[in-house]
């Protein structure tokens, strides 16, 4: 089953701009990179979370879920650089404005990583709604999957449910009180559900996928390491 390894890390909200950077070590038995974003809108507004790199690279977006008040989104990188080095989330505003923003990241090994990073997870699955349980079911999730989901809630607390862990997570941000969260669960069968509790009632959004199993990491597995790059993959 992927597992996360090493120090999940959440950078500090910013509530302006169209970037935010913060810094991150990876360890040597990642194979995998995970990065959420949660954004906080103007009424109105639509801002979409467009852009996450590490060390200069692209994460690639699994999918993302909003509207005109705040928006969450989950994005994937294989074979990330090793060591200590800076993510970036960066965001495109459409209408209205910035009112806060918060990302973060954390290392998954034991991840199918030879078919690169489309390979490595099964469907992307979306839910928002108002209310005080946020909630999203991967329905083709499979036993030994790990089960990965970002989630933005319009309330200054967010727990995750039972069985979930929290990887990174930031309550209370912006001006009205937005939290998120980035949460695994291992997956025992189909229809993992991913659920959350707000403090109050509001309004939430939530992505989820499941990361599929693979080989543990392989000295020379295709890292780079101490800022050595390599692209190639090994297969």
């Amino acid at each position: 089953m992927p597992t996360f390894v090493g120090t999940p890390t959440t950078g500090t909200p910013v509530t302006s701009g169209t970037s935010m950077t913060f810094a991150h070590t990876t360890v040597g038995a990642a194979q995998g990179l995970v990065g959420g974003c949660g954004l906080e809108m103007s009424g109105g507004g639509d801002i979409d979370c467009d852009s996450f790199a590490w060390n200069g690279d692209a994460l690639t977006m699994i999918e993302r879920e909003g509207g005109a008040v705040l928006e969450a989104s989950l994005w994937l990188m294989i074979n990330p650089d090793i060591g200590s080095f800076n993510a970036v989330a960066g965001w495109t505003i459409f209408v209205g404005s910035l009112v806060a923003a918060v990302a973060g990241v954390a290392d998954v090994g034991t991840l199918k990583i030879d078919a690169g990073v489309a390979g490595a997870h099964r469907t992307a699955y979306i839910a928002s709604g108002t209310s005080t349980t946020p909630t999203v079911t991967d329905a083709d999730s499979q036993s030994g999957d790990l089960v990965a989901a970002s989630a933005s809630g319009a309330s200054t607390t967010i727990a995750v449910g039972a069985g979930q862990t929290s990887q990174c997570e930031s309550d209370n941000f912006g001006s009205s009180g937005t939290s998120w969260s980035l949460s695994t669960e291992a997956a025992t069968g189909a229809n993992t559900v991913m659920s959350y509790t707000l403090g109050a009632s509001g309004t939430w959004s939530i992505v989820s996928t499941a990361l599929i199993d693979g080989p543990a990491a392989a000295a020379g597995w295709g890292h780079l390491i101490a800022g050595q790059r390599n692209r190639h993959v090994m297969q």
